[in-house]
């Protein structure tokens, strides 16, 4: 079973960016970037791409990814902070140390594809 289902899916990971989004709204260095944008239109790609990323090998999101994030002047510090955030978050929620290492690993990923600016 891969982390996907392992916690419960769909509704399981819709929660999570629930709750992870509302943290975000706290943070003075990342919550600009979320002013105007339409939050439930990004929970549905993020539960997208997390299905995708922790349950198959399809990598076909990335050029989307690039897309998205190409005009945003998203720094490495902001990125840190997101994933900062974004750890917390699932250890909050009683994701294992271990899913949330490979959790984090994965999203280390795509630091090339959302930083843009230094």
């Amino acid at each position: 079973m891969n982390i996907f289902q392992k916690y419960g899916g769909m509704e399981f990971w819709r929660d999570i960016l629930s709750d992870f989004y509302s943290r975000i709204a706290s943070s003075e260095k990342i919550y600009h970037h979320f002013i105007g944008v339409d939050i439930d239109n990004i929970k549905i790609m993020l539960v997208a791409m997390l299905e995708i990323t922790l349950g198959s090998e399809d990598n076909s999101y990335i050029d989307s990814l690039k897309e998205i994030h190409k005009d945003k002047g998203i720094s490495h510090e902001e990125f840190d902070e997101w994933i900062l955030i974004y750890t917390k978050t699932l250890k909050d929620v009683g994701i294992s140390k271990l899913d949330i290492d490979h959790i984090v690993e994965t999203t280390e990923t795509f630091r090339a594809f959302i930083v843009s600016k230094n």
